[in-house]
């Protein structure tokens, strides 16, 4: 296209180039006639002046030869004057006659003619006064050309008057010639240049266009020699290809014969045996064990363009291929109509397997997984009319092992109890069961049997199962204990669909966990609603914190003796309009549900924020006590919590005092070790640390001399029953007396009677708070309480 109409403007131009030559012969032929014109213009008007000025030089000379003829004396000199005299005036005659036939206007004619008379009079005077000369009559004659004088000088003027004006014709017309020539040549030039810069240009054009159908032409030469290079180096390296492809190709007709196959192929096969074989129909069906149909194969070419399938290939391929026949078409090979490619699967089928095998069962027990577990007991719910049942088994305790003794010890332990699971199933229900390792330390079982008998097996197997899993495990001469929770869920008696099932078992697993361990339990209704019940209060937390329901009240702690207040504890208490909870419930359920760093993390920053609250009204606070989860030992995220609360509320450690249980605070120690790190850092602040609940754990001397602890704390139980039971007051005196031994001050919980005052001042008891003394408050109460 751009071809063409650069075509197109090389021949507008060279059209405006053949305009520009016309319109200049035009212009040129034009110009010619003017100047032609005004060239004879100016011819007559030289020569008008020519011939004016010769009119005045005969009259002149005519004048001056009579006036010498009569002065002249010699007759022959006078005779030769008179001749010259006549020949003057024949010339003044003719010229006139020339001057009024070059063309003068009517003016100068009209003059020339009223001098004729004149002229002629005064020339028949000038005759008559030669004769009368001649005669010797010269006074006559004198008398005579005296009369002619003025007659010959206003012709003079007359023709001096003419002549004026011819010149200035003249002039005129030789500067109208001169202004035409000048308007000539500088057209010419305009036209000579437009036409140069025409010529210019299209040559640069032309010579541009030329350039570039040189460069593209260059261009094509030079992109088909590279596509005839890159053609001959993609037929090299088809070459290199078909020879180092694994595939076994090979180009048949339309009957299947051989026309060319790849090396790899024909290296596979013997000479003869391919002449034996010639085609592809015989190949695959002496090679694989499956019928091979020629009318199947041809009908799905010729309705999808290809067949392809997976086949086991026997002699000589030996291996699992992928095997595909696709038309073909070439114009270099018309006889062609199908290509085979058979390409060796086996490792991608190896692959295959292992990888399906990985997904599908556990590396460490090689049982099935949770997934295959669900799918088939999906495939079981969804597709087959069986009623089965689910067990669900947790081993107790489990954590223990991998903790105490380390993962190998127990990936053995999951080897030896799935084996033991097995040797049951297999004894009593062959065929009737699939067992899955469905998490860490979680099995699960499908047992599939008549519905009258489905719900006693299932309780009866599981009942085996906990008793065969609950015996000794000797591993690497460790003697190891461990028992499992089960439990049961039925189908489709107790659900419809495989996720229902396993929830169900799954609930019942984890209610046999609660309530004891070491059992089994048929899922039931209450069982779900004791989860929605959960639920329920766990949402119900969660929006507590958020909507600040939680409150504190304090109780106050004293000196036994001198009944002043010695510190205060922080209780929380939960102010809800829906339901009331108490701390006994929803503590431990916080703990359980992971909720309980929240519900610390609340009471701390309430406790300090009122602290500085009382600060502010210029009360005098005592130590606040809070009690701490033991979840919350040794972490570093409620060291900071509390450096910020103590920081943002400017108090000081000495206002804080953290309760922890003995148990969780000598598990603690034992877990890390005597790098009571977390402990000191407590210290270093300023804060107290008191034991909480002492006397109901460890009650060691060798745990708390490591522990730098400020407060002993004697659980309440014991005080209720000191007053009548002398062991609990033996107890008493022996904690009293331990705490004391590590320098530590000892308050006594829940004191409601005088004599349980009177008879802990008598066993030495610094500090105790109850009902007797005061109850938790809330903050307005305690202030004014502080201020009394």
């Amino acid at each position: 296209m751009k071809r063409l109409l650069s075509s197109k403007l090389i021949l507008v131009g060279y059209a405006l180039i053949a305009v520009f030559l016309l319109l200049s012969i035009q212009v040129f032929e034009s110009n010619d006639a003017k100047l032609e014109k005004h060239y004879k213009k100016l011819l007559v008007s030289q020569q008008q002046v020519h011939l004016i000025q010769q009119m005045q030089l005969h009259a002149k000379n005519r004048l001056i030869l009579l006036s010498q003829a009569l002065i002249e004396e010699d007759p022959f000199i006078q005779d030769e004057y008179i001749q010259q005299l006549f020949i003057e005036g024949e010339n003044f005659i003719r010229t006139r006659r020339i001057l009024l036939q070059s063309g003068l206007n009517k003016e100068q004619q009209q003059i020339i003619d009223n001098q004729y008379n004149n002229i002629e009079n005064n020339g028949s005077r000038q005759n008559d006064a030669t004769d009368l000369i001649l005669d010797g009559k010269r006074k006559t004659a004198e008398a005579l050309l005296l009369k002619t004088i003025p007659i010959q000088t206003e012709t003079l003027n007359n023709i001096l008057m003419v002549s004026k004006t011819l010149y200035i014709n003249s002039k005129t017309a030789e500067k109208e010639y001169q202004e035409v020539l000048e308007k000539d040549e500088y057209f010419s030039s305009l036209l000579h240049l437009s036409l140069l810069v025409s010529i210019l240009i299209l040559a640069f054009y032309s010579y541009r266009q030329a350039r570039k159908i040189e460069t593209k032409q260059k261009n094509e030469v030079q992109t088909l020699a590279k596509k005839v290079g890159n053609q001959t180096y993609i037929n090299a390296l088809d070459a290199h290809i078909l020879h180092a492809v694994d595939e076994y190709i090979v180009l048949v007709n339309f009957k299947g014969q051989f026309i060319r196959m790849n090396p790899s192929l024909e290296n596979l096969f013997e000479l003869p045996l391919l002449h034996k074989i010639n085609n592809i129909w015989t190949l695959l069906q002496q090679s694989s064990s499956k019928t091979i149909s020629k009318k199947t194969i041809t009908q799905q070419i010729s309705e999808n363009g290809i067949w392809k399938q997976e086949l086991e290939l026997n002699e000589p391929f030996n291996c699992y291929s992928l095997c595909e026949i696709s038309t073909f078409q070439s114009d270099e090979i018309k006889e062609a109509s199908y290509l085979l490619v058979i390409k060796d699967i086996t490792e991608l089928k190896q692959t295959q397997e292992a990888l399906e095998i990985q997904a599908n069962f556990d590396a460490v027990t090689e049982l099935p997984n949770r997934h295959f577990f669900q799918k088939t007991l999906s495939d079981y719910t969804e597709t087959q009319n069986q009623t089965l049942a689910v067990l669900y088994i947790d081993l107790d305790d489990f954590k223990n092992v991998n903790d105490s003794l380390g993962h190998h010890y127990g990936d053995q332990l999951l080897n030896f109890v799935s084996e033991r699971m097995q040797s049951v199933l297999f004894e009593f229900y062959f065929n009737h069961f699939h067992l899955a390792r469905i998490g860490g330390d979680e099995f699960a079982i499908i047992l599939m049997l008549e519905a009258s008998s489905l719900k006693e097996e299932s309780q009866t197997l599981a009942n085996l199962i906990i008793k065969t899993v609950s015996e000794p495990y000797d591993i690497s001469n460790n003697i190891i204990e461990i028992g499992c929770s089960i439990g049961i869920a039925l189908y489709p008696e107790q659900a419809d669909n495989a996720i229902k099932l396993m929830r169900h078992a799954d609930l019942a697993m984890y209610h046999a966990k609660h309530n004891g361990k070491q059992r089994s339990i048929l899922f039931n209704s209450n069982i779900e609603k004791d989860l929605e019940q959960k639920i329920i209060l766990k949402n119900r937390i969660e929006t507590a914190l958020t909507d600040n329901e939680f409150i504190l009240h304090f109780q106050p702690q004293y000196n036994l003796k001198t009944m002043e207040i010695i510190g205060l504890e922080a209780l929380i208490r939960w102010n809800s309009d829906e339901v009331c909870y108490r701390p006994d419930e929803f503590i431990p359920f916080a703990e359980q549900q992971g909720l309980i760093h929240l519900i610390d993390n609340y009471v701390i920053k309430m406790a300090c924020q009122q602290i500085a609250n009382w600060q502010q009204q210029n009360i005098h606070v005592p130590r606040v006590a809070i009690n701490i989860s033991s979840q919350q030992i040794n972490s570093k995220t409620i060291l900071k919590l509390i450096d910020n609360e103590i920081v943002n509320h400017n108090l000081t450690g000495a206002n804080l005092e953290l309760e922890i249980t003995e148990y969780s605070l000598v598990e603690s120690l034992k877990k890390e070790g005597k790098q009571d790190s977390w402990l000191s850092h407590l210290h270093q602040k300023g804060i107290h640390i008191s034991i909480d609940d002492f006397g109901t754990g460890y009650s060691s001397l060798s745990y708390l001399q490591h522990m730098n602890i400020n407060r002993i704390k004697i659980d309440r139980s014991f005080i209720e029953e000191m007053t009548h039971e002398k062991d609990s007051q033996s107890i008493v005196s022996s904690i009293i007396a331990l705490g004391h031994n590590v320098n530590a001050t000892v308050l006594a919980e829940g004191i409601e009677t005088e004599e349980q005052r009177r008879l802990l001042i008598s066993l030495s008891c610094d500090e105790g708070q109850g009902y007797l003394m005061n109850k938790p408050l809330p903050p307005e109460d305690i202030a004014k309480l502080l201020t009394s």
